[in-house]
Formats: structure tokens, C-alpha cells, sequence
């Protein structure tokens, strides 16, 4: 019985008018009656690890203009999060089922879960979430193109790698 919606959005560089266009969307969702609304966002640099400064100012645009939940995806590769005004910015989660390449570098990769508790038209804000640490490929030297949940070291280091992109999020906010 929640109305959600879903919003998606490309910023191909920085740009105001992808900012304007996905604070407007976000703003007709809520004005349809969206009760949560979640706004999926393909931007950054291919391969780059840290965010761009776009990304973060978009991200933060989206929570100010009513998202309860960004999450991005692009650079091929995981990045980190961060908690803006209570709520999650999850940059980049690399790639879960991707197609585009036989032997990706990095084939790490994240699902990211969090409960929303909604009330009338009111979403807890809450830290109920889960990063949960995948692979690409159930293969180390090609992609087969059958992700697979990360366990033992390998989740570990996933995890750090992740939590440590976080951390530098947060020291230059």
C-alpha cells in the first residue's frame, strides 16, 4: 500500500540542467503522492574510485528536494556513501550483472538493502541497511556473467575498500 516511486537520472558531467530536471521529477513524484521515493542516478568517472564533486552535489540536491535514497551506479567500479541529512547516498555500487566486458579489472561489486519504515506520508529516517559485498563473476579470470556473494576474505576486503572510499566521502564533507 506505499507509493513508490522510482526516478532516474544521467549526469553525463556536472550539470545544473540534470540537477534541475531530477529535483523537478523528485518534486512531481512527491506531488502525485510518492511516499517514498528513490532516484537511481548514472554518473562519475569510469573507474575511479573517489567521487566527483558532482556526484556529491547532485546526490545532496536529490535528499534536499524530497529523495529519501540515492543510489548511483556508471564508474564500473564501487565507491564510497555517505548520510545526508539522515539519509543515504550510495555512489556507486560498480557492477552486479554487466555484459560490457569479458574480464572487468575490478569485479567487485555491491547490493546495497535498507527497510524503509513509512508512515502516511512520512519516512523514518533510520539506519536500517546492509552492504552486502559481491563479485561480477563466479570466476577470478573472466566474467561469466553470474554474480556471486562475496564471503570470508574476499568479503572482508571488499568491505574495507568500500567503508575506507566512505571514510574519505566524510573527511572532505
Amino acid at each position: 500500500g506505499v507509493k513508490v516511486a522510482l526516478i532516474g537520472s544521467y549526469f553525463p558531467e556536472d550539470s545544473a540542467e540534470n540537477t534541475k530536471e531530477m529535483t523537478d521529477n523528485i518534486a512531481a513524484a512527491r506531488a502525485e503522492g510518492a511516499q517514498l521515493v528513490i532516484v537511481y542516478v548514472h554518473w562519475g568517472q569510469e573507474h575511479e574510485y573517489d567521487i566527483t564533486e558532482g556526484q556529491q552535489t547532485a546526490g545532496r540536491a536529490a535528499i534536499d528536494a524530497g529523495a529519501d535514497l540515492v543510489v548511483g551506479s556508471h564508474p564500473h567500479v564501487v565507491q564510497g556513501w555517505e548520510v545526508y541529512q539522515d539519509r543515504y547516498i550510495v555512489h556507486s555500487l560498480g557492477n552486479f550483472c554487466f555484459g560490457g566486458n569479458t574480464n572487468p579489472d575490478d569485479k567487485d561489486c555491491l547490493i546495497f538493502q535498507q527497510t524503509f519504515t513509512v508512515t502516511g506520508d512520512t519516512v523514518a529516517k533510520n539506519d536500517d541497511v546492509d552492504f552486502i559485498a559481491a563479485s561480477v563473476s563466479t570466476e577470478t579470470d573472466r566474467n561469466t556473467y553470474q554474480p556471486i556473494l562475496a564471503e570470508g576474505d574476499e568479503k572482508a576486503r571488499i568491505e574495507a575498500k568500500v567503508q575506507e572510499a566512505a571514510d574519505r566521502i566524510a573527511a572532505a564533507a
